[in-house]
């Protein structure tokens, strides 16, 4: 349930001018994009319930102020929604490209054989070398 009821009007104002800026950053940053919209989401679906309850005098201010305040969650969201994240190319070698010799000596440094168990469950070739016996007998 929304808390937006319970603060004064200027703290209902600043709470949405913070917002504000927390979205500019996360759209300048494109970093953080999914909690925001999530965030977002969440305020707009309260305040589409709030303004429902409007007669009841849950928000303070004019109707139109909030309506207008929606208006602006909505148009956050689309912009959000229209960052595309590049994904970096790796350009070290994974694990599964290392000689087999190589994979045991490094599962060998194991002390958990959780981790081992784990790694086995990235790809078959890795599968098949956490099973190694001298693995296990060593942890």
């Amino acid at each position: 349930k929304s808390q937006l009821p319970s603060l004064s009007g200027v703290a209902q104002k600043n709470y949405m001018n913070i917002l504000e800026r927390v979205v500019q950053k996360v759209l300048d940053d494109q970093q953080n994009v999914r909690p925001i919209k999530e965030l977002l989401q969440m305020l707009y679906v309260s305040l589409c319930g709030l303004v429902q309850d409007m007669g009841k005098s849950v928000l303070v201010g004019n109707i139109n102020i909030w309506v207008h305040r929606m208006e602006n969650i909505l148009q956050w969201q689309q912009q959000l929604d229209s960052i595309q994240i590049n994904r970096p190319t790796s350009t070290g070698m994974a694990l599964t490209e290392l000689p087999a010799s190589l994979q045991l000596n490094i599962m060998q440094r194991f002390s958990d054989g959780r981790d081992l168990v784990s790694l086995g469950q990235v790809c078959p070739e890795l599968r098949n070398l956490a099973e190694d016996r001298l693995l296990w007998k060593k942890l």
